[in-house]
Formats: C-alpha cells, structure tokens, sequence
C-alpha cells in the first residue's frame, strides 16, 4: 500500500508512515510502503532520483517489486530473499528505463525494515537511513551506513563525521537501484533486537539532512504518540529554510518484545558517541574558579616529585644492605660444618699411621725371632750372631 500516510497496529508493533513534496521540489520522487507478508510485517522507503519522472517512477517501481516478492511466499532465508528482492527490483528498474527513453538513468535508495516474529532484518542501497531508538537508555542509534561519497571519506579518516554532514557533495551516492546491472546491496547479517519501548525510523534524506540525530532523538523521546512524533520530524524539516527536499518517514513502535535489552549495530557518528561516553557536569554544584588554589597544586605536585624518588632511593639503599646482611650471615653458616669435618678427617689419618707402624713393628720383631730361630748353633748349643741378639733383648 502507498504511505502518503497510513497507521498499522497489532500485538508486536505499531507503525505510522508519512511522505510529502517539501518546500522545493515540484513532485514526490520518494516512495514508502507497508504490507503484511508471509514473513511478517515490511516495511520500505525509496527515495528515487533522475528527475522527478524517473526518480518517482523508479521508487514506485522498487517498493512494488519488493512488497510483491515477499508475498509471493514465506522464505526460510531471510537474508538470501532480502538480497534477492533488491536485486529483483534492481532489474526491473532499468528494464523500465530501457524500455522508454526518457526514464534512462533514473535510480532509488531502498531500504527495508522485516520484522519475523520478535526480530527485525534490515537490509538497504543508498543514503536513506534505518535509525534505532532505545526506549530504555532513550538513545538515538544509526543502525545502517550511508552508500555515499562523502562517508567514503570518513571511513578513510579524512573527513571529520560533523563536516560530512555539511559537504557540497554530500548527495553524491555510491550505490543505488537501477544504475548497475550488478548489485551488492546491504544485508545485516544478525538480526536487531529491539526490547519493549524501542522505535524504527526509516527515512529520506530529506529527513536526515534537514534534522540532525540530536533533533530527531528529541522528537522521538518525546510521550507523544507515534502518529505525532512523524508529523513533528517531517515538520521541523520542511519549516522555512528546510525542506529542500522530499520527506518521508516511517516510525515503527515495539509494543511487546521477549528481549530485555537491545541487540543492534551502532554506526553512530563519533561525535554522538563521544558526548555519550564523557560525563555531564553539573555546573551548579561545581566550585567555583576563585575556589580553586593553583599554587598549592603546584607545590603539592613538586612535593611529590621530590618525595617519591627519595622513597625510592631509600627502598634502594635499605634493600641493598638488607640483602648484603643475608648473603653474609647465610655465608658464615654454610662454611661452619666444613672445617671439623676436615680435622676429623686428618684425626683419622693420623691413628691410621701410627697403628700401620705398629703392626710394622711387630712384624719385624716376628720376623727376626724366626730368622733367628733358624739359624745353626755353635758347639756350646747357642746361637751364633750374638749381637744381634743382644740388641734384641
């Protein structure tokens, strides 16, 4: 169905869409729509380029193709028939422009938002984007990245998030539908898991480039219903000065979800992320700057450098002494058992000789008492060598 504007409502969800001219063109080349399918519940936004002709014709032509591939069956891949209903729609837009000469080159963003169940798969082409905000931490999340030139060079690092959004050629996109014959559209790989109080925004760049994500968080943060929360966002970018552009926007509430968190890709600028992660001061509860003593900082800092290499050195020095006391006592202890055992062992030596020449001794004696034994006696009976005798008694 067409979302000029439209409001859809069951147990899981409630969704409101809504798409105008703006304050410039002079037709709607964006295209949004809704559809129950067999899968669940779709939803999609194109936003159509090559005049107003072609650029209308060839977002019409994208949601129709996709709305109808999802009806046609329920697919058991959902990735695969995400992919195979942007490339399908792809064909048939530059079959159309073949067919009539005056819609050649005419292109569209797309991007699709499907819920099965509890979960969302998101696939997109192009710089329309798929937003995320938590109900919970009441937080705005980009959740897709923009196919554009100029975020090719942020991706690069060279070009800041904040100068990317006012470059001169930040229309310029890198992919869309029916430019090429082959396409690699994007398709998330996990679903999103949105919790109870979350909200899908799927929009136009002419939403996007009129109100910055800190804009939108706001409306979207509001306790307005969803009805009121479109039409605030595609009124603050079509007020005087805006709506350069066509508007679209669809706002997809989770009304009942089994998750207690949210699970989902965050592409957020970096500027975003940075105010998120440093702290809010409260300035009234803070000092004031005539409170504040520089000098005893100073002082207090000088103290420190001069007292914290003293502690150090003393450590140092104390350590050194300490560990030199060891070594010297455990010196003396492991020398004390060396020197008895020594003077035992000499001792030992010492008995052993004298009791060897001991038994030399009385060896001797033996021996010359058998020597002397043997010999012949003279005729008196008695032995002859008389004073060796002697010299032995």
């Amino acid at each position: 169905m067409n979302c000029e504007h439209y409001l859809v409502s069951n147990t899981n969800i409630e969704a409101y869409g809504l798409t105008i001219t703006g304050q410039v063109r002079q037709a709607n080349e964006d295209s949004c729509g809704f559809a129950t399918v067999p899968n669940g519940e779709l939803f999609v936004v194109c936003d159509g380029m090559g005049g107003h002709v072609g650029g209308a014709t060839a977002s019409r032509i994208a949601v129709e193709q996709i709305i109808q591939y999802f009806k046609a069956q329920r697919y058991p891949n959902i990735y695969q028939a995400l992919h195979d209903a942007l490339c399908r729609a792809n064909f048939q837009i530059i079959g159309a422009a073949n067919a009539e000469p005056s819609l050649k080159g005419m292109g569209t963003t797309a991007c699709i938002v499907l819920f099965d169940g509890n979960d969302a798969y998101i696939a997109h082409v192009g710089d329309s984007r798929i937003y995320l905000y938590e109900g919970q931490k009441k937080r705005l999340f980009r959740i897709t990245k923009d196919h554009s030139f100029v975020q090719s060079l942020v991706d690069m690092g060279q070009l800041d998030d904040r100068e990317a959004e006012h470059h001169p050629r930040k229309n310029v996109i890198m992919k869309a539908l029916g430019t090429k014959e082959e396409l690699k559209p994007e398709v998330y790989m996990s679903p999103v898991q949105p919790a109870k109080g979350d909200m899908f925004l799927i929009c136009s760049d002419g939403l996007s480039g009129m109100v910055d994500d800190d804009g939108i968080e706001a409306i979207l943060s509001s306790d307005q219903s969803i009805e009121q929360k479109v039409l605030d966002l595609v009124t603050n970018a079509n007020v005087p000065g805006k709506g350069l552009d066509n508007i679209t926007a669809q706002v997809i509430k989770v009304v009942e979800s089994p998750y207690p968190l949210s699970n989902h890709p965050d592409h957020n600028p970096n500027w975003r992320k940075e105010a998120y992660s440093t702290p809010t001061l409260n300035v009234a509860n803070n000092p004031a700057p005539q409170q504040v003593t520089p000098p005893k900082k100073k002082k207090t800092k000088l103290l420190l450098a001069i007292l914290i290499p003293a502690v150090v050195l003393m450590l140092l020095i104390g350590g050194g002494v300490a560990a030199y006391f060891i070594w010297w006592h455990g010196k003396e202890k492991t020398e004390e058992p060396i020197q008895p055992k020594q003077e035992a062992e000499e001792e030992v030596n010492l008995q052993d000789v004298e009791n060897e020449m001991e038994e030399n001794t009385d060896q001797e004696v033996k021996a010359a008492e058998s020597e002397s034994k043997a010999k012949p006696k003279d005729a008196d009976g008695k032995n002859e060598n008389k004073p060796i005798d002697a010299e032995l008694i």
